[in-house]
């Protein structure tokens, strides 16, 4: 293989990695995996993006990922990150570094493979975590944008607002009611692309400002908050943040005395307008959760103290790193118990109840 294709591959790897390093939005694509019962099959214009999407990614997966297995979704990673950002751009433009979308050599694991069903869908169960899974989940039109934002402060409100603005352009916000819709029936309400932002962890400036622009923007934002944040004494949060992996920015830590994380009362405002629910409790890894007390604590608990703030259910989770259904069973049926019907995750979402 020549050096174009990954030179190319890595190009968009890079761009996306350094708007990271910038603070930005994290274009990502992510795929509707139904883990219960039926996968829709939408038609029409959403299935012919979701074509060109796939034959993205199957030139990403021949360049970064030759040696990879279907299964590993370390690579199944990395290709729906560079796919993402080639799809996106930067706001308001493409990406530039583009890529040649191609038609997949009958050699690679674009075919059904041993984890997928008959006609190259997935199999129940853990067949799904495959990349052929993702692929196929895409090329149907089983997929949705999303942007993922974590710190929001006061000094890059004008850069979020312009950032958004260029989205709601290009993309169709949707809510909890069109996604639930489009479980239930396997169509979406319009073939214009869908989109999602997503704020992690609870931030206070998620409140003070991620929420007012959405608004301003006619947009639905979703918040996915860690409650043990919310809950933490203000003079704890800083401690709090620096022992569970919530970054900070220096522009807040210069005030001192004023919070970190949202209140409770800013939780039960912005689910006026937006969908809102639990990160974990403490920002915790799916390996983090082990006994009876973890499980109440990081679960459980959140989602209780969540719905009576809220008068309504919390209806998704996430979990730190993004781990997906079907990783372990244990977990997964904890979710299920506590009455969560969707589980975000890096490359997909599940509905899982």
């Amino acid at each position: 293989m020549n050096g174009a294709p990954i030179e190319q591959a890595l190009a968009l790897l890079r761009e996306c990695q350094d708007r990271a390093l910038e603070r930005e939005g994290i274009p990502m694509i992510l795929a509707l995996v139904n883990e219960v019962g039926e996968e829709p099959h939408p038609a029409g214009a959403t299935r012919t993006q979701g074509a060109g999407i796939a034959a993205t990614m199957d030139s990403l997966w021949q360049a970064l990922a030759r040696r990879g297995r279907d299964g590993d979704m370390g690579r199944v990673f990395t290709v729906l990150q560079a796919a993402s950002y080639a799809d996106f751009g930067h706001p308001g433009g493409e990406a530039s570094v583009p890529l040649p979308r191609q038609a997949p050599s009958p050699a690679e694991p674009t075919r059904p493979t041993e984890a997928s069903g008959a006609a190259g869908h997935p199999a129940p169960g853990h067949g799904r975590l495959t990349y052929t899974a993702h692929r196929n989940a895409i090329g149907d039109g089983r997929f949705v944008r999303v942007v993922n934002y974590h710190n929001t402060p006061q000094s890059g409100r004008e850069a979020l607002r312009t950032e958004l603005s260029a989205y709601v352009r290009r993309f169709r916000p949707i809510g909890l009611e069109e996604l639930d819709e489009f479980f239930a029936t396997g169509c979406w309400r319009s073939d214009q692309p869908g989109f999602l932002p997503v704020f992690y962890e609870g931030y206070r400036n998620s409140a003070d400002v991620a929420g007012p622009v959405c608004e301003e923007l006619g947009l639905t934002g979703w918040f996915m908050v860690c409650t043990g944040f919310v809950d933490c004494p203000v003079e704890e949060q800083e401690a709090f943040a620096r022992a569970h992996w919530i970054g900070l920015v220096p522009e807040e830590l210069e005030r001192p005395g004023e919070r970190l994380a949202m209140t409770w009362e800013d939780v039960a405002r912005l689910a006026e307008h937006h969908v809102v629910s639990p990160h974990t409790a403490s920002h915790d890894g799916i390996a983090d959760v082990a006994t009876d007390e973890d499980f109440e604590r990081e679960i459980f608990e959140p989602k209780r103290a969540m719905d009576a703030v809220t008068g309504r259910s919390a209806p998704a989770f996430a979990w730190l790193h993004g781990t997906q259904w079907g990783m372990s069973e244990r977990h997964d049926r904890a979710l299920q118990q506590a009455g969560y019907h969707y589980q975000l995750c890096n490359t997909m979402i599940h509905r899982i109840g």
